[in-house]
């Protein structure tokens, strides 16, 4: 009681000399307004203005103290609604801990849930392979048709879905079995049709790749079509390495690698464009390897224009397709003038 009193003395005390103050500063603030006796004249307008201030202040100050009520009051409101969900999650904890307790039994059986649960998943997955294995044959046919029909696009979605049931199959297989999977397994021997599809496939990718000069000015749809079938091929070769580092299976003709093949392919058709080009007669023409040189300019200079024009759009970026065709073009033409030469001497 001694200390309440105290307190409230101190608190007297903080008041009064609070009130001091601002009378002091009061007082100085009318001293500096009222300097000159003329200065009098202007009394009733400083009071209205100290007298704006006020409300104004007053207004700012209940303002501020209305939103901080609103905010306690809804602060209250939500402690209020909060203490029944609180009740309610604790008491859904307690039925947590109390089915976790009678779940310890079950510890005992965890094995044979396991191999129910892998036997479920194997069923699942030939259930939805079956479709596709009873449809091989047909698949097959439509494949083939759609290829030789020059659909390339809808071939290779028929082809992706026969070696992806394949080599589900298969991936199945290795799992459950230490035995090496041959060709003349039975698996491998009812999808044999369907590397035949992916050689047919890829027999016209690289027609399309010799041809690709012409292609590109004539319709380039067949050029972009190729090429994408090549890139998403080049995304399964990727995933099939990434899946044997994990788990040592490979399925059979992987990788294919059709973007080396690709290129190998555009190399071949260069070199058969720069020996098609027969040097003139030496007997009838003394300035034959003029000739022959100027020839095979401009045809490097017009390849070199539509590869900077018309291929770059069409291959993909990470191609470099104008710098490989530079470095081509220069080791078949350094070929050539070597062979030249060799025939002057």
């Amino acid at each position: 009681r001694v200390s309440i009193n105290q307190m409230e003395a101190d608190g007297d005390l903080d008041l009064q000399r609070i009130e001091a103050e601002l009378a002091e500063a009061a007082a100085k603030r009318v001293a500096t307004m009222l300097r000159k006796p003329e200065d009098l004249e202007k009394v009733e307008q400083y009071r209205r203005m100290i007298v704006r201030r006020k409300a104004g202040v007053e207004a700012q100050l209940k303002t501020s103290i209305q939103t901080q009520l609103e905010d306690v009051r809804t602060g209250l409101s939500k402690l209020k609604t909060a203490v029944p969900e609180i009740r309610e999650i604790r008491d859904s904890m307690a039925d947590v801990d109390k089915h976790c307790s009678t779940c310890k039994e079950l510890n005992r059986h965890i094995d044979k849930i396991k191999d129910v649960s892998r036997q479920h998943n194997q069923l699942s997955a030939a259930c939805d392979n079956l479709k596709h294995i009873v449809r091989v044959p047909e698949t097959v046919a439509d494949a083939e048709e759609l290829i030789s029909k020059g659909d390339l696009l809808k071939a290779h979605k028929l082809l992706t879905d026969l070696e992806g049931t394949r080599d589900d199959l298969l991936f199945q297989l290795h799992k459950t079995t230490s035995e090496r999977i041959t060709e003349r397994h039975p698996v491998n021997a009812y999808f044999a049709k369907v590397a035949s599809v992916s050689d047919l496939l890829a027999k016209q990718l690289w027609f399309v790749m010799q041809r690709a000069l012409n292609a590109v000015r004539s319709d380039p749809t067949k050029l972009v079509t190729a090429l994408r079938i090549i890139e998403r091929e080049e995304k399964f070769d990727a995933r099939a390495l990434e899946r044997e580092k994990a788990v040592g299976f490979l399925p059979p003709g992987r990788p294919k690698e059709w973007r080396k093949k690709c290129f190998d392919t555009l190399e071949q058709a260069t070199i058969h464009r720069f020996e098609s080009q027969q040097p003139p007669d030496e007997s009838e023409n003394k300035i034959w390897l003029a000739v022959y040189l100027e020839r095979i300019k401009r045809i490097i200079i017009d390849d070199i224009d539509i590869v900077k024009t018309l291929f770059i759009p069409c291959f993909p970026p990470h191609y470099n397709i104008s710098v490989h065709y530079v470095e081509m073009y220069h080791r078949c033409l350094q070929t050539l003038v070597s062979i030249s030469l060799a025939i002057m001497l």
